[in-house]
């Protein structure tokens, strides 16, 4: 079996070259709309869960904090708008 996956992320330097969620949807479309989005493709969106995870540094023994992320599963990239918030 072959698997093929796609993976780009998006995490601008600068929050001006953000793009918005309409402009993702659109882009999405735009690739479904060529016949060039994958068969089975899959939309997801990792953003804060607004949960923290504490844990102790094994080698320093300093408690250290990592942002919990919540996974968002789409069907298509019109689901953007009401999920994203900047």
């Amino acid at each position: 079996m072959i698997v093929e996956q796609y993976v780009h992320t998006l995490i601008p330097q600068d929050a001006q070259f953000c793009p918005k969620a309409e402009q993702v949807s659109r882009f999405v479309k735009g690739l479904t709309n060529l016949g060039a989005a994958p068969l089975d493709s899959q939309l997801k969106i990792l953003k804060p869960s607004g949960h923290v995870r504490s844990f102790a540094d094994p080698l320093t023994g300093e408690i250290r904090t990592i942002p919990g992320k919540e996974i968002v599963a789409l069907d298509c990239g019109a689901d953007l708008g009401r999920i994203v918030h900047f």
